[in-house]
């Protein structure tokens, strides 16, 4: 990996440690009567609703939230499931910005927000040792960094991603080609656990999870041009499109739907218009200023789908899951130490059931 400072991201990302729940927001008390009035925090209309105006748990019977938006940061919005399940999303962008989680549990007849992830330690994984560092290696701390965060969402384990690719033209220039090379590179260094740290260009064993690109899809990322994840189609998208009112630091997002404890489809919705995007992977030159590297950022939000989130601090800045991106960096189109243990930690190591 490159000595350079990693990027951010809002996405889906996929489940492993705890996460810090929702504190913010009037409290539900249980024992009220069921003929109280509608809070005041509860949605009337068609507007979303702020984070931090509602509580972490809200009974159906005193504010139904199944179905309604609520934002998250830089204008992105994420819609309640109406059934069974939870929706998962994150920011890509030029600043860090939390990751949301919202579910509706029938049983509980309630919706639960959840928001951040703490970090989590991995004792006894093997390689226990980080690798001999190769050429250049000596001064990325990518390769020595076993620092890793986990949120609430993995795919089964020995599991198969089938997703597909999106291109709706207006993207400044770039050829459709180019770009599905590039995503499916992304997406590629992340199950494979390609890397700079080892002569073999890989981390071994692979984690126990694989991706199958199935070509180009006719329906964009479910991902509206607001930035708003919805309900699920049923297929795993990541492409380039439109996105109209999130707010200018927003380079795109990321959602992943989840029915119990297993991720089912993750999208990412790249922005099309007013950030200009890098294919470092094509051979057309150097990287133009305030270009931003697309395999980097496939490949950074590919981890985020499976379950990967966001270091804290500038010592772990040289990981590909460090929260800020910045133009023309190329270093998190592959993993660093930390990255791969922590999707060792989640699907452990391939070949096993």
């Amino acid at each position: 990996m490159e000595d350079k400072n990693r990027y951010c991201s809002l996405g889906v990302a996929l489940t492993s440690a705890a996460t810090v729940l929702v504190g913010a927001g009037p409290p539900v008390n249980a024992m009220e009567p069921a003929h109280r009035a509608i809070p005041s925090w509860c949605p009337q209309g068609g507007t979303p609703t702020e984070l931090d105006a509602l509580p972490r748990r809200i009974p159906v019977d005193r504010c139904d939230m199944r179905g309604k938006r609520i934002a998250i940061g830089g204008g992105v919005t994420v819609t309640v499931p109406r059934e069974k399940g939870w929706v998962s999303a994150r920011v890509i962008g030029l600043r860090d910005a939390e990751a949301v989680r919202a579910g509706y549990d029938p049983e509980e007849n309630a919706v639960l927000l959840e928001s951040g992830a703490p970090p989590e330690e991995l004792p006894g994984v093997p390689p226990e040792e980080p690798p001999e560092p190769g050429d250049r290696i000596a001064e990325r701390d990518a390769c020595n960094d076993s620092s890793w965060v986990s949120t609430k969402l993995s795919w089964r384990r020995s599991g198969t991603i089938r997703w597909k690719y999106y291109f709706d033209g207006q993207t400044g220039g770039l050829d459709e080609g180019d770009f599905a090379r590039e995503i499916v590179r992304g997406v590629s260094n992340a199950v494979n656990a390609v890397t700079d740290c080892t002569s073999e260009k890989r981390f071994s064993p692979a984690p126990n999870i694989r991706a199958e690109f199935l070509g180009k899809s006719d329906a964009r990322p479910n991902i509206g041009a607001n930035g708003s994840c919805s309900r699920r189609d049923g297929q795993s998208v990541i492409g380039l499109g439109e996105m109209r009112g999130v707010e200018p630091w927003v380079l795109g997002v990321s959602c992943a739907w989840q029915v119990w404890r297993h991720t089912v489809e993750g999208d990412v919705l790249l922005r099309a218009k007013g950030r200009p995007w890098w294919l470092s992977g094509v051979g057309k030159g150097r990287c133009p200023a305030n270009h931003y590297d697309l395999a980097s950022a496939a490949t950074h939000e590919t981890l985020h789908l499976l379950g990967l989130g966001h270091t804290d601090g500038k010592a772990h800045s040289a990981l590909t899951m460090a929260p800020v991106i910045k133009a023309c960096d190329t270093g998190a189109s592959t993993l660093g130490w930390g990255d791969y243990l922590g999707l060792l930690r989640l699907y452990g190591p391939r070949g096993e059931g």
